[in-house]
């Protein structure tokens, strides 16, 4: 589930360096790690390909909303990292993840509701 890892490690180093005002804990040790699987959610969103999810009763489904999403998040989560962090490229993120959500509520919006695959 390199998706739903990706943005679940972005989201979590984020919120703890929130939490505790420290960033020691991962950088800068562990920042390139971070910076790969950002970009590895950019090349690969905003239309995920046939993967896992948290859903996995539902087996690999392509064009999943629900993944998509969370990935957009931890896209998002990264640039905050960066801005957090005082290093270039924070701007350069969160106009991807932007970018990213129109495109999300383009192709999940159903009139009344998200669906789960996108159009």
């Amino acid at each position: 589930m390199p998706i739903e890892e990706s943005s679940n490690l972005n989201m979590l180093t984020l919120a703890a360096a929130q939490a505790t005002g420290d960033t020691s804990f991962f950088y800068p040790k562990y920042f390139p790690l971070l910076t790969q699987w950002a970009d590895y959610l950019v090349e690969n969103l905003p239309d995920p390909f046939d993967q896992l999810c948290t859903d996995d009763f539902l087996g690999p489904i392509p064009h999943d909303t629900n993944l998509a999403l969370k990935g957009i998040i931890g896209i998002k989560a990264y640039a905050s990292l960066l801005d957090l962090l005082n290093l270039p490229g924070s701007a350069h993120y969160a106009q991807i993840a932007q970018n990213y959500v129109q495109f999300w509520l383009n192709n999940a919006f159903d009139k009344d509701h998200y669906r789960l695959v996108s159009s």
